[in-house]
């Protein structure tokens, strides 16, 4: 492949080229654009090379999990089939819902409105803000053994820079305490400013 052409107004450099499209489609020149004389594609040679992008289209998907049963003519007990691991009875929404969720929402700072509101408008995908709160909680024992790792990690630190400013939890105000070194960031917060902050 050869360099992709600079950009007007720059002298070389651009976008470099992914390594693994996704596909890859050749164009070959039929006639001559100065005479029209036919050209045989035989021969030709790659003279500009650029990517295109999109994103796919971003929808849903929904599976739909039907447990059968029946009556056991042994016993004359009710039997329902169990549900497929990961596809157990509770919450629709999936992991990687949850996952994107947690990313918008802690790593974005989303709003629940906004963060309602963005599921609906890209994904198509209906979700309320009681939802999103319920899928955060769900998520959080998740973290419990990485939030455990960054304290040791800082008890361990020769230096630990903190700081604290206030926050709301459930309609009140709260503490929020920053714990931080050159490689390890570690929030906690607590109802009191004068609760013990331990690591």
């Amino acid at each position: 492949m050869t360099r992709r052409e600079a950009s007007v107004g720059r002298a070389g450099g651009g976008r470099k080229l992914h390594p693994h499209p996704d596909r890859v489609v050749e164009a070959v020149a039929e006639r001559c654009s100065h005479c029209r004389a036919a050209i045989a594609a035989a021969g030709q040679t790659a003279v500009q090379v650029y990517d295109k992008i999109e994103l796919p289209p971003l929808r849903p998907i929904v599976t739909r999990v039907i447990l059968k049963g029946c009556r056991c003519r042994a016993c004359g007990g009710r039997v329902v089939a169990p549900a497929p691991s990961g596809l157990e009875p509770g919450s629709p929404f999936g992991r990687s819902i949850v996952a994107l969720a947690v990313y918008l929402r802690y790593t974005h700072a989303i709003g629940f409105e906004r963060l309602a509101a963005l599921f609906g408008h890209l994904f198509g995908l209906e979700i309320s803000e009681g939802a999103l709160a319920n899928l955060l909680a769900r998520a959080k024992p998740l973290f419990d053994g990485t939030a455990k790792r960054l304290r040791t990690r800082l008890r361990r630190a020769r230096l630990v820079c903190f700081d604290e400013t206030s926050a709301r939890v459930a309609g009140k105000n709260q503490w929020e305490w920053v714990f931080q070194n050159d490689s390890v960031s570690l929030h906690v917060i607590r109802p009191s400013l004068t609760s013990p902050i331990r690591l």
